[in-house]
């Protein structure tokens, strides 16, 4: 007889308690882990779609009684030359508590102004400097996954 065919012959189950060797049953504790592992690995995708990673510039901005014909609340925040270069229109700052929009860059010799709009009607700030943050960029971290390159 061939190698092939007894081997063929060792594995043949003969009696219940060989049938019970072969065939193991899943405990509902390995079931459970399973399921764990799916809920997690879900949460951890839905934490990654849904939290903002933000790049923030910390600048000084100065408030003064200014509105616009609108009548909203603008801002003048002095910014360095090297960060000049990263604000841009459109870019949303941040000041005690208000959102404003950036809306106007002015280029002085020595510094740059950037005019700030905040975005609540009738938001009023008082007079002074506020520690102000320019966000530069927002990004999700399940967006690194879905990049192509």
């Amino acid at each position: 007889m061939s190698e092939a065919a007894r081997g063929r012959e060792e594995r043949r189950i003969t009696s219940p308690e060989q049938l019970h060797d072969y065939i193991h049953v899943t405990g509902p504790s390995l079931w459970l882990l399973l399921v764990m592992i799916l809920i997690l690995l879900a949460g951890m995708i839905v934490l990654a779609a849904s939290v903002t990673i933000e790049n923030k510039l910390p600048v000084q901005a100065a408030a003064s009684e200014v509105t616009n014909e609108n009548g909203a609340t603008m801002l003048t925040c002095s910014v360095a030359d090297e960060q000049q270069a990263q604000a841009k229109i459109g870019m949303t700052v941040r000041v005690a508590g208000e959102e404003g929009t950036v809306t106007e860059i002015i280029d002085d010799n020595q510094e740059a102004f950037l005019v700030i709009e905040l975005n609540r009607p009738g938001a009023v700030l008082k007079q002074g400097t506020y520690d102000a943050e320019i966000v530069l960029e927002r990004t999700t971290p399940i967006s690194f996954l879905l990049k192509k390159e």
